[in-house]
This record gives C-alpha cells, sequence and structure tokens, in this order.
C-alpha cells in the first residue's frame, strides 16, 4: 500500500510502497523464504531544479521483470 506526503504547496515530497511478495523457487533448492516484504521510500528535493541526468551503461543495469515471483497481498 502506497503512502504519500506532500508539502505546503501539494507537491509529493516523500512516497513509501511496501509490498509483500512470494519469491520464485531457486534452481539450487537452497532455502527460500515463503514471503518477503520489500519497502520502497523515496524523498523528493530540490524541486524545480533542473537536472542533465545520464544515462547508465548496460553493464550498470540490471531487468528485474519477473525475478521476484507473484505478487501477493
Amino acid at each position: 500500500m502506497p503512502q504519500v506526503w506532500l508539502d505546503d504547496q501539494g507537491r509529493i515530497r516523500r512516497q513509501q510502497i511496501t509490498m509483500n511478495v512470494k519469491p520464485t523457487e531457486r534452481s539450487d533448492k537452497s532455502a527460500v523464504p515463503r514471503k518477503m516484504t520489500v519497502r520502497t521510500l523515496i524523498e523528493f528535493s530540490d524541486v524545480g531544479t533542473e537536472v542533465d541526468p545520464e544515462v547508465p551503461s548496460a553493464g550498470q543495469t540490471t531487468d528485474m521483470t519477473g525475478k521476484t515471483g507473484k505478487q501477493q497481498s
């Protein structure tokens, strides 16, 4: 369930998302927890500041699609 904190001007300043996920089985048959809780907290600062981001190289990224298993509520 997401939680959002707003500033006096109605802009998002913090967002927290908590998910319960069921991990996929490991190919090496080692122990896998039945359920994991993943919590992500994002803080937004310097709103309105102009930025010039650089795209990371392929070696600095990982495609996590399908890696965490099925999401459970």
